[in-house]
């Protein structure tokens, strides 16, 4: 139990975890070595893992039991759920994100993305680079690259992509009063959460890495079939549109026709033309209209449903390219 004497943090960290045994250790600790300046708390919320992730969280709950809180479920709830339950615990003014197979890099990220929120009140959140790593390799791969534009990021820019990995973001706390049922049936909810409230504010950028994003097999959304990323993220799209009562819709539709490339794409990658062919024309209509992807994924699917074949062998030399 949090003591309730004990002074309001000025930073709450939402973290989720599920299954995050191998991993969950290194995200806490890279929320415990802040050097921020100001209280903060860390909201843990598992959702009924079977390994020990909440053995390992319990043990650090016990060490640290002024900052750390653990939410448990009887029940897996889904990622979503999990997500907003332990959102509504937050009860600092900002929130920073965190899930349990991620962690963070610098020691003064949460207090330069406070101060930064602190220095733009026009921000309903901020966001920064990250270093992806995958699993078994020593290093990190790349670093993301963001281009934002002059005045930060608005509502229309998250309704074409979710260009903020979630262990970068922070944002004002309390911004969405309700949430929207059919959402909490989604397998993500970062990118939804990004969108609601960008309805109350347009997106800061801070460009130094400061976090770094695990690719893993567990991965909940990473190491999934990319044709059901794809089938999700039309469903979300669709439920946006339908929350925001299709006043974007324009700039909604050229994404699921961005959606409908990325399919085409991979059914030629498969050699299975024949199913990608309607996906490829829906492409084009909607390129000829002014609404579809843009021309170099024209070009790429163009070309993997032309020669599967040539692709397949490019794709097999690709690692001795690397």
């Amino acid at each position: 139990m949090s003591d309730d004497s004990a002074p309001r943090p000025r930073v709450s960290v939402a973290m989720i975890t599920y299954q995050h045994e191998r991993f969950i250790a290194h995200a806490i600790e890279s929320v415990l070595m802040q050097d921020a300046g100001f209280p903060y708390e860390l909201v843990i919320g598992d959702d009924a893992s079977t390994d020990r992730t909440r053995d390992v969280v319990e043990d650090y709950r016990r060490r640290h039991p002024d900052r750390i809180r653990l939410l448990t479920a009887d029940a897996n709830q889904g990622v979503a759920r999990n997500f907003v339950k332990t959102l509504r615990e937050c009860r600092g003014p900002y929130v920073a994100l965190l899930e349990g197979d991620d962690y963070w890099t610098a020691p003064d990220k949460m207090r330069r993305q406070a101060e930064f929120l602190d220095a733009h009140p026009e921000h309903a959140a901020c966001f920064h680079p990250v270093k992806i790593r995958a699993d078994g390799e020593a290093g990190t791969r790349h670093v993301q690259r963001v281009r934002p534009p002059p005045g930060g990021f608005g509502l229309e820019h998250l309704l074409r992509a979710n260009f903020m990995h979630t262990c970068s973001v922070m944002s004002r706390n309390g911004l969405i009063p309700a949430w929207p049922e059919p959402f909490l049936d989604l397998k993500m909810l970062d990118w939804p959460y990004h969108i609601l409230n960008a309805l109350r504010g347009t997106v800061g950028f801070l460009p130094d890495a400061m976090a770094v994003y695990r690719l893993h097999a567990a991965s909940a959304w990473s190491a999934g079939r990319l044709r059901d990323r794809i089938a999700e993220t039309r469903r979300m799209l669709e439920l946006v549109n339908a929350h925001l009562g299709g006043r974007h819709e324009r700039v909604i539709r050229r994404s699921l026709a961005e959606c409908d490339c990325q399919e085409a794409i991979q059914h030629g990658r498969e050699g299975h033309r024949r199913a990608a062919r309607p996906l490829a024309a829906s492409c084009l209509r909607a390129y000829r209209a002014g609404n579809g992807p843009p021309l170099s994924a024209l070009l790429a699917m163009g070309a993997v449903m032309a020669w599967p074949a040539l692709y397949r062998l490019v794709l097999a030399k690709k690692p001795l390219w690397r």
